[in-house]
């Protein structure tokens, strides 16, 4: 059997494991929305724009585990307003899109440019 002490390195092990998923799952939540409204489009992908969502979405995990998420809502929400973070770091605001674009501009292929237009404006 595992010791005292033992039991509480897998507990924090495990809790902040729980964490660092809960807030990927809600940095991802967002992009998962996006790419359901614009499922009817054709769109060509880049394996980049894998490689960055992926990124983003380890960035909302790790961000989650950094700051005192307590809870699994607290990491969630964490991870769900990475874009919000990221901008009000960078110095830019964040605007709505228009119901039509999707955050997309119209017409154009989803590129890497293009992700981080809909992020950065």
């Amino acid at each position: 059997m595992y010791s005292q002490s033992e039991w509480s390195v897998i507990s924090f092990v495990m809790d902040t494991l729980i964490i660092f998923i809960t807030g990927c799952v809600g940095a991802a939540s967002p992009e998962i929305l996006r790419l359901y409204k614009i499922r009817n489009r054709k769109l060509g992908f880049r394996k980049s724009y894998f490689l960055i969502s992926a990124t983003f979405f380890v960035l909302g995990g790790f961000v989650a585990t950094i700051l005192p998420s307590v809870t699994v809502w607290g990491a969630y929400y964490t991870g769900l307003t990475i874009p919000l973070i990221i901008s009000g770091t960078l110095g830019k605001p964040v605007e709505k899109s228009s119901p039509r674009s999707f955050g997309f501009p119209s017409g154009s292929k989803l590129t890497v440019r293009n992700f981080f237009w809909v992020l950065f404006g």
